[in-house]
């Protein structure tokens, strides 16, 4: 899956007697226009949505600026009544270009 990162980080440590070992993704996502009425609902634009990867992942991206393409390779996981996309690694492809400065009048 193709995605536009924007984000990351991980965390490893202890809390509270617990060993955490966190890792986490940002990307561009887009609203959902496919309900839109004008009347009741409307959406437009994208958010930001947040995935599980693994500490080691983030850890081979922190040299990148952001945003940049990625690929993720995602693996549906269940429980035999619910399932779940599992980030398994994320590839990096390309530099998003910055947007231009917006010219002064």
């Amino acid at each position: 899956m193709k995605v536009k990162v924007t984000g990351f980080k991980y965390f490893t440590g202890t809390v509270d007697g617990k060993s955490i070992n966190s890792g986490k993704l940002y990307t561009e996502c887009a609203l959902d226009v496919s309900r839109n009425d004008s009347e009741k609902q409307w959406a437009k634009g994208i958010f930001t949505e947040e995935w599980k990867v693994p500490v080691e992942a983030v850890k081979r991206l922190m040299h990148l600026p952001v945003p940049f393409l990625a690929e993720l390779e995602v693996q549906r996981v269940g429980n035999g009544k619910e399932a779940r996309e599992l980030v398994t690694d994320v590839v990096p492809l390309e530099a998003v270009p910055a947007r231009p400065a917006p010219a002064k009048a």
